[in-house]
């Protein structure tokens, strides 16, 4: 079982070292969960409830496209409100006990969006 949604326009950006006003972060992380929700919802119903339903370890895979290269601790970063909102949508927690392995990639330059593939593990 393989899920693979493409979320086309959404640039996540690094914000470990991003200078930005508390109400601007919000905005935008708000952004970042409706835009992956959306794909989620896109889904075919089936498709949705055999991945949320089931108790098989995970792994969510994130690719960021387009943009300039980040270094790992950056780009695991930039995904927290896609993260967050993957976590809410498989109906887990994001934390090592909630059966999700996280990884991340990136392939710089090229049109700006993020991939999200889940799989069983």
């Amino acid at each position: 079982m393989t899920v693979d949604v493409t979320v086309p326009g959404l640039c996540v950006r690094s914000t470990l070292n991003l200078r930005e006003h508390w109400a601007k972060r919000a905005k935008r992380q708000r952004d970042e969960k409706l835009a992956v929700w959306f794909a989620l919802a896109s889904l075919p119903q089936e498709t949705a409830e055999s991945v949320c339903v089931t108790d098989e370890k995970l792994t969510v895979h994130f690719t960021r496209m387009g943009g300039r290269t980040m270094d790992d601790d950056n780009l695991a970063g930039a995904f927290k409100a896609c993260r967050d909102q993957v976590a809410k949508w498989l109906l887990r927690d994001d934390s090592p006990r909630g059966g999700v392995v996280w990884t991340y990639d990136q392939k710089p330059g090229g049109p700006v969006g993020v991939r999200i593939q889940i799989q069983a593990a």
